[in-house]
């Protein structure tokens, strides 16, 4: 397992919630309910220490997408309440370095908009000008998000093409 394979896990055991866990244990179907109570409790702590650990170091930002124009995301690591909420501090920039706003929608969403640099009929689609590329960091895992988008102008909007999270 490399660290990639267990934060991709990671992202997705982040959406089990306590509800979803405890009938897990009860799958079980053990005769006594203290053993049910026992594996709940083991599980809850199990997925807490891997979340913990694998949403701490690459970027543990998921649901991205483009809404209305702004790249918007959801950030698993604050969803999940693994650190106090006023250490998650988000940060969107170009590889410039300029620094973009970035919107917060709750404790864990956020959106950056987006301005578009290329016009609609202005240069071909498949110019390296229309090529974007966003780093988006919370302020709580090491590595950041980045986004990779086609800016087709006004019209046709942005295109998310790509994401990476680099160690």
């Amino acid at each position: 397992m490399t660290e990639r394979d267990a934060a991709w896990m990671a992202r997705i055991l982040s959406r089990f919630n306590p509800d979803q866990v405890r009938s897990l244990a009860a799958a079980g179907q053990f005769t006594g309910s203290g053993n049910t109570e026992y594996l709940n409790e083991m599980l809850e702590g199990r997925l807490e220490k891997i979340l913990d650990r694998y949403l701490t170091r690459l970027s543990p930002i998921g649901d991205v997408r483009i809404d209305r124009g702004a790249l918007c995301g959801t950030d698993l690591a604050a969803l999940r309440g693994l650190r106090d909420p006023s250490v998650f501090r988000f940060r969107a920039s170009t590889p410039d370095g300029r620094l973009l706003p970035v919107v917060r929608l709750g404790a864990a969403n956020f959106c950056v908009p987006l301005t578009h640099a290329s016009l609609d009929g202005g240069v071909p689609d498949d110019d390296a000008s229309r090529y974007v590329r966003i780093a988006i960091e919370d302020g709580v895992a090491r590595g950041p998000l980045l986004a990779y988008l086609y800016d087709l102008g006004p019209l046709r909007g942005f295109r998310l093409v790509g994401l990476e999270r680099p160690e």
